[in-house]
């Protein structure tokens, strides 16, 4: 059983902060630029330096956790660094 897993099924869409008009639901799905889908898992804070950080789960392979700035987990592409991709911002939410 994953732990992390079921904590999210308590909290499944719960909203967190909202960045530039986008939100940020816990227990959601979202699709990295890239293609893969991971799964929002809350919002933790940086002891050091206080810094708001997203943690979420790979939904595929072994399921990593990671954890990025919030706001580069909400921020629009960089398009002049990322020609090709399919999608405006870095993580999008996947509708269900």
């Amino acid at each position: 059983m994953c732990l992390a897993c079921s904590f999210t099924d308590k909290r499944a869409g719960k909203v967190t902060g909202i960045m530039d008009g986008r939100k940020l639901y816990i227990g959601r799905v979202y699709r990295h630029f890239k293609g893969k889908l991971y799964r929002a898992l809350g919002v933790a804070i940086n002891s050091e330096t206080d810094e708001k950080m997203v943690l979420y789960q790979a939904l595929y392979g072994k399921q990593e956790l990671y954890v990025r700035p919030y706001d580069m987990f909400l921020e629009e592409l960089d398009t002049a660094q990322y020609p090709d991709a399919k999608q405006k911002y870095r993580f999008e939410l996947v509708e269900n």
